[in-house]
């Protein structure tokens, strides 16, 4: 017998074997890969579920709550220290305005020509002054003039 009829049914034979191999390689790659793509689909799947969504959902509502009262909470501190700041404000204002300031017994004295005077030496004995008061004005006739630390 020839050594090609024994040599080629040896080299069939690996080939086969060889094969046999690579196929089986491949089925088993192709398994892990398709168990690794179910493991990944499951997951997605499952927090896709009615049950997964719906739990989810509860809990971002119950947390949409808290935040929102936090949310609530702090506009009423931050409108508590703006009005507390405010009425600070309106008594100092009131406390400074000039109808205020009359009300209390002070006057306002004016020249005629509505300039006010907060001197002596704005005005002359014998010339008309408008005084005005809390409650309405007058006019007056300046007499006498005397000036602080002075004998007359």
């Amino acid at each position: 017998m020839s050594p090609v009829f024994v040599e080629f049914p040896n080299k069939i034979g690996n080939w086969q074997r060889e094969l046999d191999s690579v196929g089986l390689r491949m089925k088993t790659g192709i398994a892990e890969r398709l168990a690794t793509r179910r493991t990944k689909f499951d997951a997605v799947s499952a927090q896709l579920s009615p049950l997964k969504l719906a739990s989810n959902v509860s809990v971002n509502r119950t947390r949409l709550a808290v935040l929102s009262e936090r949310n609530i909470a702090a506009a009423r501190s931050v409108l508590n220290a703006k009005l507390k700041s405010m009425k600070v404000c309106t008594a100092t204002l009131d406390a400074l305005s000039p109808l205020k300031v009359l009300g209390r017994g002070f006057s306002i004295t004016e020249t005629e020509n509505g300039d006010i005077i907060s001197s002596v030496t704005q005005t002359a004995a014998g010339e008309t002054v408008k005084i005005r008061l809390a409650e309405g004005s007058m006019k007056a006739k300046v007499t006498e003039i005397t000036q602080q630390g002075s004998n007359e």
